[in-house]
């Protein structure tokens, strides 16, 4: 490149527009010295104004790097060397510009969920926390986009697989830095549903990584049919093979999302249907009885709830010549003498039958019990009875939330297979491609 044959070059367009340095410089962000250093010869625009420039006089990248206009009726000659050098440099430094402002974007999303972790953990913010980290990651694809519109804007008006070649560079960059940032803003979704006192980091941990690994499919996934919405809209110029396979990973994606969806469909039904069959309260096991006797006994053991029956062993062992009281005397709140049931707010329960005669009277000291219930015939209660403790409510929804696992590892499977159809064909027609 000419600096003399450029700089007169663009004092002769400016001219001709009829500007002034200071107007011209005006438009270009920069010094009205910088542009009558140009026009002197004494130096260049940067790289990163050369389309600017071109597009502000009418002109191509081309005619402005020769210093001259191109004749319209001229017959195509063949590259020019310095120009081609040129170009060359100005789509090493656009992409160069272009990954480190990328790579400046996804540092300062990291730092904004440290910064957000350290709120949490720290201050026990996480409303706080929340806020602050969205607000960064959202700043941080800001300045992801604007590198983005940059890059596109350094080659605006230029052609060729050079060209394209950074365009594709540009997009790919793009996509895998706004899905990391996508990833972050999910790993910082569990704070939503902290309470006032923060999130910990162990239920960070486990609820935030699963969210930020699904957040990422997630964008993979949309990223496949971007880059079919790209190739329409000619954003995107790859080689023809290149645009082909593509497009056939867009259509086989779909296939195996549509079989994905279907499998879970069908899944999912089965669990509504395994969930409302197989509640906690039936799956918890339960004590019957026979006859009226042996439940009012069962129910009169005193018990501690959630416990057993406390039997000799287990009681503590009195010193020997401890005094024994010749009676107990039980007071309540405001000093009463109560009976021993009563102090130890103990119910008396009874079950009836349809005309008002008791069937069964008992004491309740068995605090474990947490339910009970029988049959009727005739209006009259009759056995068996059946009794459920709080420990077999527990039993009950640990053996829920083993059936629930079950269903969680098949819809992963279902996942994992449809990753595996997915892999295996592209695999097989890039290889057929070749």
């Amino acid at each position: 490149m000419e600096q003399k044959a450029m700089g007169a070059f663009i004092a002769a367009l400016r001219k001709a527009n009829g500007m002034t340095q200071k107007e011209l410089a005006e438009r270009l962000n920069v010094s009205d010295k910088s542009v009558s250093r140009w026009e002197r010869g004494d130096g260049a625009p940067d790289l990163a104004l050369i389309p600017v420039l071109a597009e502000v006089f009418g002109v191509t990248c081309d005619e402005l790097l020769r210093g001259e206009r191109r004749p319209p009726d001229a017959a195509p000659a063949g590259p020019d060397p310095k120009a081609e050098k040129q170009r060359q440099r100005l789509i090493d430094s656009t992409l160069t510009r272009f990954r480190n402002q990328s790579i400046s974007a996804a540092s300062f999303a990291v730092a904004g969920v440290c910064f957000a972790v350290g709120i949490d953990l720290g201050a026990l913010e996480a409303a706080i926390a929340l806020c602050v980290g969205a607000v960064i990651l959202l700043l941080a694809a800001l300045v992801e986009a604007l590198a983005v519109s940059n890059a596109f804007l350094a080659v605006a008006g230029e052609e060729g697989a050079q060209t394209a070649c950074l365009r594709g560079t540009v997009v790919r960059w793009a996509g895998r830095v706004f899905t990391f940032i996508v990833a972050l803003l999910a790993f910082l979704a569990p704070l939503a549903l902290a309470g006032s006192e923060g999130l910990v980091l162990s239920s960070w941990l486990v609820y935030g990584i699963p969210a930020e690994v699904a957040a990422g499919v997630l964008c993979s996934v949309v990223r496949r049919f971007l880059d079919v919405r790209f190739l329409d809209t000619g954003v995107l110029t790859p080689p023809e093979r290149e645009a082909a396979a593509i497009r056939h990973n867009a259509r086989l994606l779909r296939r195996c999302l549509l079989g994905l969806a279907a499998g879970c469909a069908a899944l999912f039904a089965a669990h509504c249907v395994v969930t409302a069959g197989f509640s906690a309260s039936r799956l918890a096991p339960v004590t019957t009885f026979a006859d009226w006797d042996s439940f009012a006994a069962y129910m009169e053991t005193e018990t501690p709830a959630g416990g057993s029956a406390p039997d000799s062993a287990s009681m503590r062992a009195e010193p020997a010549g401890t005094p024994k009281p010749d009676r107990e005397i039980w007071l309540d709140g405001q000093g009463n003498t109560v009976s021993r049931d009563e102090a130890m707010g103990y119910g008396t329960f009874e079950i009836t039958a349809g005309d008002g005669s008791v069937v069964c009277r008992f004491v309740k000291r068995n605090l474990a019990a947490a339910s009970w219930g029988y049959s009727s015939q005739n209006g009259v209660p009759v056995p068996p009875i059946w009794a459920r403790t709080e420990s077999a409510y527990r039993e009950g929804a640990r053996l829920l939330r083993r059936y629930n696992g079950i269903f969680a590892g098949l819809y992963l499977a279902a996942v994992a297979v449809c990753a595996a159809v997915y892999l295996f064909n592209k695999k097989r027609a890039a290889a057929r491609a070749v």
